[in-house]
């Protein structure tokens, strides 16, 4: 049975290494006095589990200020956000009549 536990272990951590190394796409952030994982999670969109997996942090990982870390980003959302503002900008203003 310890074993069997032991092999779950195993294959959970190969498939969360597997994802940390699978993801590429991330910002760099300076860490500043008074930011939480938990801020800069929800200020990217991301969660604490990610940055910490990405960064190869643990439970007893120290944060250090003026450190730089990596958030992991969605390239398709950014590509989306572009979209949506330049669809905004290109739409020709209405026509105005002026009588005179």
């Amino acid at each position: 049975m310890t074993y069997s536990k032991k092999f779950i272990g195993a294959v959970i951590l190969a498939c969360s290494l597997q994802f940390a190394s699978a993801q590429t796409n991330y910002v760099t952030h300076t860490l500043k006095q008074g930011e939480s994982l938990s801020a800069l999670a929800e200020q990217y969109h991301t969660t604490v589990g990610d940055i910490m997996r990405i960064n190869g942090m643990h439970a007893d990982t120290k944060l250090v200020y003026g450190s730089k870390i990596k958030i992991p980003s969605t390239q398709k959302t950014v590509a989306q956000s572009k979209q949506v503002s330049t669809n905004a900008r290109t739409t020709p203003p209405a026509a105005s009549t002026t009588q005179g």
